[in-house]
């Protein structure tokens, strides 16, 4: 890394997504579901009244979102099992957020 990035919340270090091609052997099936689960994100840190409902509005987090949700269940359901914490990490800085989990497990 450069340097440039350093500071900012990942949310804004954000320059891509990911853009399924709708292979894999699965027909595609995971189109539409990235939206479902983007609105469903919408709804439950709207209804906890979190100070970071407006980042699933931000563009570049949308994408992120839905991308990641069309191209795999398993990370779907890691984001919606748990609204408050990937609010937390979008709006963390890595760096802070890699010391505190490093510092936490190590003996």
């Amino acid at each position: 890394m450069d340097g440039t990035a350093t500071g900012q919340r990942l949310w804004e270090r954000l320059s891509g997504a990911p853009v399924p091609d709708g292979g894999g052997g699965g027909g595609g099936s995971g189109r539409g579901r990235g939206e479902a689960v983007l609105e469903s994100l919408r709804r439950d840190a709207g209804a906890a009244a979190t100070e970071f409902a407006a980042h699933f509005d931000k563009p570049a987090v949308a994408r992120l979102i839905v991308g990641i949700a069309d191209g795999s269940p398993y990370l779907s359901a890691l984001m919606t099992r748990d609204c408050e914490r990937l609010v937390r990490l979008l709006g963390g800085k890595p760096e802070a957020t890699f010391a505190g989990l490093t510092a936490a497990h190590t003996h």
